[in-house]
């Protein structure tokens, strides 16, 4: 029923998606509203819609396809915490591709100033945090359930930093994105990286607006001119002082965090239970032995999860589902370089325009 193969599926899909609503907006009210209010727009189009579908096609009640349990006080205070001291970190990311590929993110967010601080916190902070976690922490991160934690933390926080279709985005929202699926798999809830993602756009907001307010218009033109590979140098170097000092603290905060979470280790994710995968079907490849005893030429006896009756299976439906399990992550692996080929060719013909 959930699959990293179909958690790829629906990825290229939605990339699909992504170019035929962007061509639409264009068309459309692109020249006709403002920043903020297009990308108010963009949101609810560009990420609403495909949850809605993918809703709709499964078939499935929302608590069971999206983490929606509830979240308590002191994991807020925990993430907030947490995610407003990783910043630094971020910065250092986003300093090292900007020697290499130009930041669009800070005039896009520029351009926004114009309009009221609330309508322009909905745009960047809320709308994102709710669309896009959706999205990511929702749907993506709901296919790959079944596997390990490595790849329920890394595709959907990789994906997530392919979505910004841009290289110097790529990197941080990456990073971001693991952090984020990291705080799901701890709180059992979407309401986690909501709040992370909240907190990491609105005080880019805030900063912009505190930096507006002490630095002039023409000061901050004249600083952009000059900015410099050995200002960025500095900038990085200043920013990995503050994260080596921030680090100990950030050490002892995700400690205090997982200590908090230990009661959720047993506590599903979703609010069905899914089927597990039957240990015989792992057992593997080389032999014909199952804990160290010789299998029989047509069935495997095994306990079921709760141990309370044994069940045969036939030795022709294992090789069956090792066959679809080899077919499946080769499959995977297809379509997550044509994922991959699609956004590299995408930044390429930006770099080549010059558009970054």
């Amino acid at each position: 029923m959930y699959s990293k193969l179909k958690g790829n599926i629906v990825m290229i899909l939605f990339i699909g998606y992504f170019f035929i609503q962007n061509t639409v907006l264009i068309f459309t009210i692109y020249d006709k509203v403002d920043t903020t209010t297009l990308n108010i727009i963009n949101q609810m189009t560009l990420f609403l819609i495909p949850v809605i579908i993918y809703i709709i096609v499964k078939k499935r009640p929302i608590s069971e396809l999206i983490a929606l349990n509830p979240i308590d006080f002191k994991n807020i205070l925990f993430i907030v915490a947490i995610t407003f001291l990783l910043q630094p970190i971020t910065m250092v990311i986003n300093g090292v591709a900007t020697l290499f590929f130009p930041n669009i993110v800070v005039d896009y967010i520029t351009d926004m100033t114009v309009s009221p601080p609330w309508l322009v916190l909905i745009s960047v902070a809320v709308m994102p945090s709710i669309c896009e976690e959706l999205m990511f922490r929702g749907i993506i991160f709901s296919e790959f359930r079944n596997e390990s934690k490595s790849m329920l933390i890394f595709f959907p926080a990789f994906y997530f930093g392919i979505m910004h279709m841009n290289i110097n985005q790529f990197f941080y929202a990456t990073f971001l994105g693991m952090i984020f699926g990291y705080f799901v798999i701890k709180t059992k809830s979407i309401f986690s990286s909501m709040i992370a993602h909240l907190v990491i756009n609105g005080s880019q907001v805030i900063l912009l607006y505190i930096s507006q307010a002490f630095i002039s218009e023409a000061e901050e033109l004249a600083m952009n001119e000059i900015q410099s590979t050995a200002s960025i140098i500095a900038s990085i170097t200043l920013w990995a002082v503050i994260s080596g000092i921030l680090s100990p603290i950030i050490y002892l905060l995700f400690k205090g965090f997982n200590k908090h979470n230990d009661k959720n280790i047993v506590k599903p994710i979703f609010s069905e239970k899914q089927e597990l995968i039957l240990t015989e079907f792992d057992i593997p490849k080389d032999s014909g032995n199952y804990n160290g005893q010789k299998l029989e030429e047509t069935e495997l006896k095994v306990d079921t999860e709760n141990n309370e009756n044994d069940i045969l299976i036939p030795q022709h439906e294992i090789e069956v589902k090792r066959n679809e399990s080899r077919k499946n992550n080769f499959y995977f692996v297809c379509t997550t370089l044509i994922i991959f080929a699609i956004f590299f060719a995408i930044v390429t013909m930006d770099v080549i325009s010059g558009k970054i």
